[in-house]
């Protein structure tokens, strides 16, 4: 049972993972070269940083948040 909520759980949490993804992209195709969309991950700070949308401070996935 409690698996079965697990499952459930990280199951949503990839479909808002891949939805915040693809709203990323959107929004740097919409402002251009100079926008920059990053997606965190706050249970694990020292490598938070788990999607970049366009390339303007170069950071990389796996990163800590910026502090």
């Amino acid at each position: 049972m409690e698996s079965d909520r697990n499952m459930a759980q990280e199951k949503e949490k990839a479909l808002i993972f891949n939805n915040l993804k693809n709203l990323a992209d959107v929004v740097v195709q919409m402002f251009g070269r100079n926008m920059e969309v990053a997606i965190h991950d706050i249970e694990d700070l020292q490598h938070s940083l788990k999607y970049i949308a366009g390339a303007v401070t170069k950071r990389k996935v796996g990163l800590p948040l910026p502090t």
